[in-house]
């Protein structure tokens, strides 16, 4: 065979040799960038709370992944992304690290903590006595504003007063569109907050709980009281 022809077999069996090796380098899956997880944070009653898991990635073909926290509240995965929170300490309230690991289509995994990422609340609310009173009331007399703030303690299965905490007091004269928040009351010893507004026009009150990262935020039912002249 001429040498002109060996030459040119052999160039076109490194052209192909370098396609080949091009080709299996695009097709490699790059590591997963991990950018969030979901949810963030899960508020518990007295009652089992069960939540979906998942998390978020960029720049893979994500296979596997799990996520678990630092105080041994949960471990999801690909497989079973579901966890039931039923805490029966105070304590586990709070933050809490979270690690979440991801594994591309090759499996190369990749891992990123979420410092304080995850938030376990427990619930608090106002078990249907907030009120705001007299109904109807004069133009420019007191409308007295009263509830209670209860939070679930896991410790003993119940609800207690919670204390010492800054509630909003919010009006609304339409049943849409924004509240106005006309002042901050904090819940005494026994949880009560009791206040007094002046009445200038009929509309909606309500309080709110903005809650803190050991409990839930809760806003009462609103309550309508007409001002009359």
């Amino acid at each position: 065979m001429p040498k002109r022809l060996y030459a040119a077999l052999g160039t076109l069996g490194l052209t192909a040799t370098a396609i080949t090796a091009s080709a299996t380098t695009a097709a490699a899956d790059a590591p997963c960038a991990i950018t969030n997880f979901a949810p963030r944070s899960v508020t518990v009653g007295l009652s089992p709370v069960t939540s979906t898991f998942g998390i978020s990635t960029t720049g893979c073909a994500l296979t596997y992944w799990n996520a678990e926290d630092s105080g041994f509240l949960f471990y999801v995965y690909k497989g079973s992304p579901q966890n039931t929170f039923n805490p029966y300490d105070n304590a586990d309230a709070g933050y809490h690290h979270v690690i979440v690991s991801a594994s591309n289509s090759e499996y190369d995994t990749t891992e990123k903590t979420f410092t304080n990422g995850f938030t376990l609340k427990r619930n608090a609310g106002w078990n249907n006595t907030f009120n705001a009173s007299p109904e109807p009331v004069t133009k420019g007399k007191p409308i007295t504003i009263r509830g209670k703030l209860i939070i679930a303690d896991w410790n003993n299965n119940r609800y207690v007063n919670y204390t010492n905490r800054t509630i909003q007091v919010q009006f609304r004269a339409g049943t849409s569109g924004p509240w106005t928040t006309v002042k901050s009351v904090v819940t005494g010893s026994d949880g009560w907050l009791s206040t007094t507004v002046t009445a200038t026009q009929s509309g909606y009150w309500h309080v709110v709980w903005a809650g803190n990262s050991a409990a839930g935020a809760n806003t009462s039912p609103a309550d309508y009281v007409q001002v009359v002249s």
